[in-house]
């Protein structure tokens, strides 16, 4: 029996059960109605989340202040076995130069710990872009000679992307999987240092019975205020949220597909992913695989478990709002789809209670629009009926309670519940120096504290909005593509955020308008919802420009002291001053029509040319237009075709250093005139 969890949810239930009584007592003093059992139910519904994140905190508190760091024995202090490990980086249409840094930072970290030789490294690309596959196969080639690493870093592009990445994944498994006994795999922005690697390999092989050890990724390298608000809730409240996490969930924890290791053999044997009835978005393919794989590897025997002590994970986070709701939007449809596997008798208890939270962290939204809607109707209802109000007696243990104290007291409990975690983690800051000590001294994390909670206030009810409309756009059929993330902000436009946020300045003015009409009270009691809506669009803008305030310290004070993300600023630097011809000449499908090396390497890489077919289509357009139009008008198909044949390939770089000027178009003719005036070779 597990007691720890047991506790954890005993304690949850108190912290629900206790609000919905205060609510229903409340409700019972005005008199039922149908409506308010509609909003007690619906209450009762909305204290789960509550309940679950502030004990998650309280919990992660008592198990920070008794444990200690690395307080396990480590009795393997001589190096790994050899080649036991994957570190498997899936790619879809990325910046190919930044993530072959990382790993080129990740490699060098392991070579200087002296524990390379028990890690392969495997690039898996399910880039549809031409430019990109280009790009990432010469990043393959320079990472693989600058660090002499051809027999340890493998680059493989998959010509359908079928699945996504979990299609990526076991396709790599059904590759090369029995290779080796475990596999790490990383998101494109993943980085993590050789210390916490190398341990995570050592736990896998003390524990045969670990099929999945998840770290907690810190967030890293924000540049805008959006970001720096992120990044700082990750790294100052996340530490205790993830300590209770991983305190209830035990050996029966979550995996979310990235920055974790896992035992490949059992992966392989459990963790095919099953269809779900009925078509997309609702079901079909399943969208968020992770959740699902650690439930079918719990329910296969092994252990799946959130180590908070793995400190030395990273990850990359949006820099704005917009890019956040576009992630959220692709979760939200791949959350929603784990309803199906409720039902699923093989699956333990917590897994699928890993799959409601996720459910609800979505689905939330809507509870709280139907809150708010039936709660102003409520309010409507009884100012117009211009009935006095006779209030029934309390069954609460407070004499003189008056219906406004007493939901001012309902309001307190519940806003209690949601503040009290974050002021608890101020004062544990302002008293624990290693805690505080990433964000400087006390002023400043009280400066910190505060803008997080005020604009984790303002843009609480703008996600709201998005997440409901989420959840009735996956319920009515409308899903989602497949898109890379962009980790980067140069600052969203005015327009841009006017027409993505029109429905919330709408929904805000329509609150404002009612709450004014019916008195100051509603007002202040809506403000919260009210204020962040209308002001969703400059709060949007205005957070997604990159800060030089005192706010800016944040992504160098967490970044600059660990060793890890330093090294990877510097060879990002380092590689970037090494390569003088960046941005002159573009590394893309030109350059390996035109350049001996990268046509080369892409003809090596190739495993067999095109069926007769496309080979024979995109012969006839390469002969009737290719060299006769500049590069960026060849359309991707054209593009991909040709890079897919080899001996099309071999025929275009032959003749577009033989062809007359004449029959090249002038585009063509600058990039070869680029090229000659480099005089050496421009990719070395």
């Amino acid at each position: 029996m597990n007691y720890k969890r047991i506790s954890f949810f005993i304690s949850v239930a108190v912290c629900m059960a206790l609000p919905t009584y205060f609510f229903a007592d409340l409700l019972w003093r005005l008199g039922m109605s149908p409506l308010r059992v509609v909003l007690l139910i619906t209450f009762s519904l909305l204290t789960l989340p509550i309940a679950l994140g502030f004990n998650q905190f309280i919990f992660g508190v008592f198990a920070r202040l008794f444990s200690k760091r690395y307080s396990e024995p480590e009795p393997n202090p001589e190096k790994l076995p050899e080649r036991t490990t994957a570190i498997n980086i899936p790619v879809f249409n990325e910046d190919a130069y930044t993530v072959l840094e990382r790993l080129r930072t990740v490699y060098q970290d392991l070579e200087r710990a002296g524990q390379i030789h028990a890690f392969d490294f495997y690039i898996l690309s399910d880039s549809t872009s031409p430019d990109n596959w280009a790009s990432e196969e010469y990043g393959w080639a320079r990472i693989c000679r600058d660090l002499n690493g051809f027999d340890r870093i493998f680059y493989r592009r998959r010509k359908d992307n079928a699945h996504q990445k979990a299609g990526n994944i076991l396709n790599f498994c059904e590759s090369w999987g029995r290779r080796y006994r475990y596999m790490l795999v990383f998101d494109a922005d993943s980085l993590m240092d050789a210390e916490t690697i190398v341990r995570m390999v050592r736990k896998m092989e003390r524990e045969p019975k670990l099929g999945i050890l998840q770290s907690i990724p810190r967030l890293i390298r924000a540049t805008t205020f959006f970001g720096k608000m992120q990044q700082f809730a990750n790294r100052f409240f996340g530490v205790f949220f993830s300590r209770g996490y991983a305190f209830w969930s035990g050996n029966e924890g979550n995996y979310w597909g990235h920055n974790a290791i896992i035992r490949v053999d059992p992966f392989i044997q459990h963790c095919a992913l099953p269809e779900l009835p009925g078509r997309a978005p609702w079901g079909g393919k399943i969208l968020s695989h992770d959740f699902v794989e650690a439930a079918l590897m719990v329910s296969a025997g092994y252990s799946v478990r959130i180590d908070p002590e793995l400190e030395g994970s990273y990850e990359e986070g949006p820099q704005d709002l917009l890019d956040a709701a576009k992630r959220d939007r692709r979760w939200c449809q791949g959350n929603l789809q784990h309803f199906w596997l409720l039902f699923a008798n093989q699956l333990k208890f917590v897994s699928k209670l890993h799959f409601i939270i996720g459910i609800f962290s979505y689905a939330g939204a809507l509870f709280w629009a139907l809150f708010l809607t039936v709660s102003i109707a409520l309010f409507v209802e009884h100012d117009r009926s211009d009935l006095s109000l006779i209030p029934l007696s309390t069954t609460l243990p407070f004499s003189d309670f008056s219906i406004a104290r007493h939901g001012l007291f309902v309001f307190l409990v519940l806003f209690s519940m949601l503040l009290l975690p974050k002021l608890l983690a101020l004062l544990y800051g302002l008293f624990s120096s290693s805690l505080r000590k990433p964000f400087g001294n006390r002023i400043s994390l009280i400066f910190l504290t505060l803008a997080e909670l005020i604009y984790s206030t303002l843009i609480a009810p703008v996600l709201m909005v998005f997440h409901a409309r989420f959840v009735l756009l996956t319920i009515f059929g409308q899903g989602i593509g497949w898109t890379s993330q962009n980790r980067s902000s140069s600052g969203l436009s005015w327009s841009e955020c006017t027409r993505s946020l029109l429905l919330h300045t709408f929904l805000g003015a329509i609150a404002f308008l009612i709450a004014i009409n019916f008195g100051y009270g509603l007002l202040l009691w809506l403000s919260p919802i009210w204020l962040g809506l209308l002001l969703s669009t400059p709060i949007a803008v205005l957070s997604s420009r990159p800060m030089d305030s005192l706010l800016a310290r944040i992504p160098r004070s967490q970044s600059s002291t660990i060793p890890i993300v330093e090294a990877f600023e510097n060879n990002l630097r380092n590689s970037k001053q090494s390569l003088p011809m960046e941005g002159r000449v573009p590394i893309d499908f030109a350059s390996v029509i035109i350049d001996p090396y990268l046509n080369a390497i892409h003809i090596s890489l190739i495993v067999a040319n095109a069926n007769s077919r496309q080979a024979d289509k995109a012969r006839t357009t390469a002969e009737s237009s290719i060299l006769q139009d500049p590069p960026e008008h060849i359309e991707d198909a054209t593009k991909t075709a040709v890079l897919e044949n080899r001996s099309l390939l071999e025929e275009l770089h032959r003749k577009v250093w033989l062809l007359p000027d004449a029959h090249l178009h002038p585009a063509w003719q600058k990039r070869l005139l680029i090229y000659g005036q480099t005089q050496t070779h421009a990719y070395q």
